[in-house]
């Protein structure tokens, strides 16, 4: 059918993944719920723990608990199970979740990368410091407000790659932009020249006219964190040093959180760029929201009077 008002193509693609990677729609379709939390309460196997949760995340009431869990009795029949263990549950939900993965970056800090690439911030009374991976439940703009934890074990790669980076050559495998385990499986000697130039810059300057530090991380990118006001404009990714490695650029809102962690500067401005601004602009409205970031000068200063 044709659609009165088309959603943007790259909510479609995100909707259409996301679909593929809960799987069984048929199934899905058995449960009043979003695909999301019928996939949790299916892999719960009906379980009332699971149910609290399903209806929670919903905005649902008492009387909804009570209504799902005869729901749940009747569709799964054999399969159900009044309770489920703790692990089972939160296998239930990463699988309601699977895009929602987060890491802590760094370990221990309330700082998150998730799988999609986004960075985020666990809100300060849910967070106990506890737990490598999470499985964000409830995020609202750059801030998680509900997060169960996960173990490592549970994880399986979306994607192996082998790159070179500074004089090693490593195997990666990775859930979404999270690496989950790298190792050496070569080492290549780099010429004096190049070696003597390593790791490179101390500092960028940021098309605003600042500079912006950078850090050279183990696993051979190079990061920087700028608001992401002082970059409107910048479509190619800078490149540094005697192998041309992009930059990592943390994108960061006005409170210094990110919301963004990128290396296709182009893709953020086309793509997430408006959604980030109509969260962001009414939270934030002394700095520049311009619907064209292409055209908006960079700044690192508010609006002026």
């Amino acid at each position: 059918f044709d659609w009165f008002e088309p959603p943007p193509e790259e909510r479609v693609a995100a909707a259409v993944a996301l679909l593929t990677q809960l799987g069984d729609l048929q199934e899905l379709r058995r449960f009043p719920l979003h695909p999301r939390l019928a996939r949790v309460l299916l892999d719960a196997r009906g379980a009332s723990e699971a149910i609290e949760i399903c209806v929670k995340l919903a905005g649902g009431t008492p009387a909804e608990v009570q209504e799902l869990r005869v729901i749940a009795r009747r569709n799964l029949g054999a399969k159900y199970r009044q309770h489920v263990d703790d692990a089972t549950l939160r296998r239930a939900l990463l699988a309601g979740y699977p895009d929602r993965l987060a890491i802590r970056r760094p370990p221990g800090s309330p700082r998150l990368l998730l799988a999609s690439g986004t960075g985020a911030t666990l809100a300060r009374e849910i967070d106990d410091g506890k737990g490598e991976f999470l499985v964000v439940l409830d995020i609202s703009g750059d801030l998680v407000r509900m997060a169960v934890p996960i173990e490592r074990e549970w994880l399986r790669p979306t994607i192996r790659e082998v790159v070179q980076v500074d004089d090693r050559v490593v195997e990666r495998s990775m859930y979404g932009a999270i690496v989950l385990h790298e190792q050496t499986i070569e080492r290549v000697a780099p010429p004096k020249a190049v070696r003597k130039t390593l790791p490179g810059p101390a500092t960028i300057t940021l098309p605003s006219g600042r500079s912006a530090k950078l850090d050279y991380r183990d696993d051979g990118s190079v990061v920087a964190a700028a608001k992401l006001q002082e970059l409107f404009g910048l479509a190619e990714t800078p490149r540094i040093g005697p192998r041309h490695t992009p930059i990592t650029f943390e994108l960061l809102a006005p409170n210094g959180r990110p919301v963004q962690v990128t290396r296709d500067l182009r893709s953020f401005w086309d793509n997430i760029y408006p959604l980030v601004r109509k969260e962001l602009r009414a939270r934030y409205p002394k700095h520049p929201w311009p619907e064209d970031p292409w055209k908006a000068t960079p700044t690192h200063r508010t609006k002026r009077k």
